[in-house]
């Protein structure tokens, strides 16, 4: 939208992604930058804020894939809302939901919807960034 290439859902999918990215972090992915260069980082530079460690990979994933640099890559509002409905399941249920591994045969049968719940444990949990951009 920045660079005037159209406006269609997969400049909302973006900003879900931004506000995902707030949620989860508590933290604005502009702190200290003024909107123009905010715009400039992101259209030119490709800048995203750094993902959570504290996070669940299956989130982390889901907010890279709506940030991805080429929007017809980036899900469909619909898939959006199946893959949360499902992560919310797998936590009632006690699981934790992991992303599934990233490959050509995968994206070619959309495998990368969060739906693969496992049980694991956590280990170190590195500390939270105190900032989104590094421009």
């Amino acid at each position: 939208m920045i660079r005037n290439k159209g406006r269609d859902s997969k400049v909302d999918v973006y900003s879900f992604g931004v506000v995902l990215w707030q949620l989860i972090t508590c933290l604005l992915p502009s702190h200290g930058l003024n909107p123009v260069q905010v715009a400039y980082a992101v259209s030119n530079e490709n800048a995203r804020p750094p993902l959570s460690p504290l996070c669940s990979p299956a989130i982390n994933t889901l907010i890279e894939r709506c940030w991805s640099v080429k929007p017809a890559t980036r899900p469909e509002f619909s898939s959006i809302v199946s893959e949360l409905a499902n992560y919310d399941r797998c936590l009632w249920v006690g699981l934790p939901v992991v992303p599934l591994p990233m490959s050509p045969l995968a994206s070619l049968l959309g495998a990368f919807k969060i739906r693969s719940c496992k049980s694991t444990t956590l280990s170190n949990i590195p500390d939270r960034r105190s900032h989104a951009y590094n421009v």
